[in-house]
């Protein structure tokens, strides 16, 4: 959930360039998607090359590979470990949790959902107020009805009542 009370994730981002010598711009979102994409990418082939020519090192191999994908999503997801990751709010529903983004990640975590990534790092951050799960329902009276009615639609397919 993006930021702004119910705004959905079809938001326009801001633009950047594709890239230093084009005009042409695009999401800043797709680009980072871009990136993670490309740089696994790239891991995986070199790995699966590796992993041919050295068959008896396979297990070595796959730990560097691991190591690698790590390290690409340590340069994407924090830029600066002490001050730059993603930071989402647990907003604890009637039949469990959902993750609001209110301060840092948004274009990351819109880039993780468009590739696909069932998992990134961040930080989840709590209520510090004692109220609990009265949030949810002053967090619903918020939204305006149409928004509202969008929420509780996904929150229903995420913790089915049944």
């Amino acid at each position: 959930m993006r930021y702004g009370y119910g705004a959905d994730w079809s938001y326009a981002f801001h633009k950047q360039f594709k890239n230093e010598k084009s005009s042409d711009i695009e999401s800043s979102v797709t680009g980072i998607a871009k990136k993670i994409v490309e740089g696994i990418r790239g891991a995986l082939q070199r790995a699966r090359q590796e992993i041919a020519d050295y068959p008896q090192e396979r297990n070595q191999i796959e730990q560097e590979l691991v190591d690698r994908v790590e390290s690409l999503m340590d340069s994407v997801y924090r830029k600066n470990p002490d001050s730059d990751q993603i930071i989402v709010t647990q907003l604890d529903g009637p039949r469990g949790p959902v993750y609001i983004c209110t301060e840092n990640g948004n274009h990351r975590l819109a880039s993780a959902r468009l590739i696909g990534l069932k998992r990134v790092r961040g930080q989840v951050e709590f209520f510090q107020d004692g109220k609990g799960p009265e949030h949810w329902s002053e967090f619903l009276a918020l939204l305006p009805e149409e928004s509202r009615k969008e929420w509780l639609s996904v929150y229903e397919k995420i913790y089915p009542s049944t």
